[in-house]
């Protein structure tokens, strides 16, 4: 699995999975999801992926943290070439 694939590399995985080990690669876009989930569907992925976040068995990559009137500097991490995980907002 691949997330976060918005950073312009392509993906690479070695041809002898997919002819030996019979593995199939397929595209997802959560956004084109949302637009045809039910909202039940959209409530029960919600329901097995908050458990995972709060156990940690699931996790983010956080590169920075920002408060909103910092969005400049916030809006400039965001748009680098590379970074360390997902830039954020913050209250306080």
């Amino acid at each position: 699995m691949t997330y976060g694939a918005m950073g312009r590399q392509p993906i690479r995985i070695p041809n002898g999975l997919l002819i030996f080990k019979n593995l199939v690669w397929t595209g997802f876009w959560v956004t084109a999801w949302y637009k045809h989930a039910s909202q039940e569907e959209i409530a029960e992925m919600y329901d097995s992926i908050f458990p995972l976040l709060g156990s940690g068995a699931l996790s983010v990559p956080v590169a920075a943290t920002y408060r909103l009137e910092e969005f400049k500097e916030a809006i400039k991490h965001a748009s680098a070439e590379t970074r360390g995980g997902k830039v954020l907002f913050v209250n306080g």
